[in-house]
């Protein structure tokens, strides 16, 4: 099922770009949504092969460290100059999101709030920031990276607890004045793990131990162990999706993740699932002996993806006009549904509730 194998001894960034991104990008520009899953065990380079060297990312112009995050980047904003000629005005926003014990929070802002979903599937109440230069990039990254959960294990000094989605969102207003919007999700997905490799401790309750950190407040000091058991269990879920979807389109039939049934990731997931997103993947395998089992999951996650076949759902443009009355009504909607929330909310419920309608009131004002 590979399309294509890289290395050892070397890959240059250059060559993993022009293997993997140039139909994606291209779809990104044209009509598609796009998810990019880069999975690998700790320590096997798939950051780096995202992002690059953090030095590099305050170039203005393409250089041997860039990784894929800032390639998309620049061609983007290479297309954006093209299409003014045209007529064709649009903007780039990033936001990056983390999924962490099933829920997803947002990874640009200090608090990191809880985020949610729009009826299209697309995240919402996320911070985005609007990128001119790839020289934003270094400053973005390591903000969202500092905020990110990682512990000490004994594979990793500073290993990820948690996928991470780096979401960059491309609105464009089109000279036959109707408004586009693509979405092209680049996901660092946290690994597999045997409790005897990362020194964690089995962890049977992990489900109500990461409960009752939540509501004591600190998701954070969670045990390696109940993190690493959660993870597992994610990915296993994510593994039975693909699955049941792929069977599903096979016999000619629509595929939807249930909400109420998926973790934020898994749902988030899903829209590459039942065709509303393009996917695409990249493995990193680990050469070392000792890491056959994380090299023989990480090839069975990769093939599952692979089976995944769907019918593309393209993005449909619409008027201008009715974009921004659908947009104005919604953020008025959503403005006076959060000013009727409790302000001052006791309790994790009514916090929960006053963190959805805030994200829900900026996304539609941002919007």
């Amino acid at each position: 099922y590979q399309r294509r194998v890289h290395g050892p001894p070397a890959v240059e960034q250059v060559a993993a770009y022009a293997a993997m991104m140039p139909d994606l990008v291209r779809d990104f520009h044209a009509d598609c949504n796009v998810m990019l899953f880069a999975y690998g065990q700790t320590g096997s380079g798939k950051t780096h092969t995202m992002l690059g060297e953090v030095a590099s990312l305050e170039s203005p112009v393409p250089v041997p460290g860039w990784g894929l995050l800032p390639r998309v980047v620049h061609a983007t904003l290479e297309a954006l100059r093209a299409w003014r000629a045209a007529g064709t005005h649009g903007v780039l926003m990033a936001s990056a999101v983390e999924f962490y014990c099933c829920g997803g929070f947002d990874l640009a802002s200090p608090e990191k709030r809880e985020i949610h979903f729009d009826r299209d599937g697309l995240v919402f109440g996320a911070r985005s920031t609007e990128l001119r230069s790839t020289e934003q990039l270094r400053d973005f990254v390591t903000r969202t990276y500092a905020n990110r959960i990682t512990a000490r294990t004994l594979m990793n000094d500073a290993s990820s607890r948690s996928h991470c989605a780096f979401i960059l969102t491309l609105h464009r207003l089109r000279a036959d004045g109707t408004y586009l919007k693509t979405v092209f999700s680049i996901i660092d997905m946290a690994g597999s793990e045997r409790h005897s490799k990362t020194g964690g401790e089995r962890t049977p309750n992990a489900w109500v131990d990461a409960y009752m950190m939540f509501q004591a407040g600190t998701p954070e000091k969670l045990s390696v162990g109940a993190q690493g058991t959660l993870i597992n269990i994610e990915l296993s879920f994510i593994m039975t999706e693909i699955m049941k979807a792929a069977a599903i389109h096979r016999r000619g039939l629509p595929f939807r993740a249930a909400k109420e049934a998926s973790t934020a990731a898994s749902y988030y997931f899903s829209l590459c699932f039942d065709g509303r997103a393009r996917l695409g993947a990249c493995v990193t395998i680990s050469q070392s002996p000792q890491h056959g089992f994380e090299s023989w999951f990480s090839l069975k996650f990769a093939e599952s993806l692979a089976a995944c076949r769907t019918p593309l759902v393209r993005v449909q443009p619409v008027p201008i006009e009715k974009a921004l009355r659908a947009a104005e009504k919604e953020a008025a909607s959503s403005a006076t549904a959060f000013a009727n929330t409790n302000q001052n909310p006791a309790g994790p419920k009514q916090a929960r509730v006053f963190e959805l309608r805030r994200g829900q009131a900026a996304h539609a004002a941002e919007t």
